[in-house]
């Protein structure tokens, strides 16, 4: 049941529209429908962090090492960039990120470091993306099949490395598809009894 506003136009006020309109099914259908594709197109324009830690038994091809790294990666569109603290047993060669483009297809590859770096540090770097393989590391570091992996003198191929870590959806984007899916449920109930 649906109250239908039947005033003179110089008597609305925020008040009565309030208290004399009701909103039916279909209008709050569409207004979710908006808001999905409002937080879609938001969604892929903003940026995104991925934690990770990488230790020897993870690398590519798994070692004895007991070096690690911690640290996280940061997704912009056009650009990757990571922050890592790092332990290992010999210079930095080289960090490489990896991500499979699609199953038994290939994969997109980054170095992040390209000169030696000491056993033990912080550093940071950023890379660009090629348009053309962007919305497929997008696609990999949110399906969490995206890889990183340090090479050391020792370790040519890979000392240590880890999957990169899916970040949690927000509270505030949770609750904002939450909360008008609540207030479905609670009209809908009041309009069966």
């Amino acid at each position: 049941m649906c109250c239908h506003l039947r005033m003179n136009p110089t008597q609305w006020t925020s008040r009565n529209l309030f208290l004399k309109i009701c909103l039916k099914d279909r209008v709050i259908a569409q207004f979710l429908a908006i808001v999905t594709i409002l937080f879609a197109c938001g969604a892929h324009a903003q940026s995104f962090v991925f934690p990770f830690y990488l230790d020897g038994p993870h690398a590519a091809i798994p070692t004895t090492s007991s070096g690690f790294a911690q640290g996280t990666l940061t997704y912009s569109p056009g650009a990757l960039a990571v922050n890592i603290s790092y332990s290992v047993s010999s210079p930095v060669h080289e960090l490489i990120f990896a991500v499979p483009i699609a199953p038994n297809t290939g994969l997109v590859f980054t170095y992040f470091t390209d000169a030696n770096l000491p056993p033990i540090g912080v550093t940071s770097a950023t890379r660009g993306l090629s348009p053309l393989f962007e919305q497929d590391i997008l696609n990999g570091l949110l399906a969490g099949r995206a890889t990183l992996d340090m090479s050391t003198e020792n370790f040519t191929y890979s000392e240590i490395g880890g999957v990169v870590m899916v970040p949690e959806p927000s509270v505030v984007t949770l609750l904002a598809l939450g909360i008008p899916g609540i207030f479905l449920a609670w009209r809908r109930s009041r309009n069966l009894s």
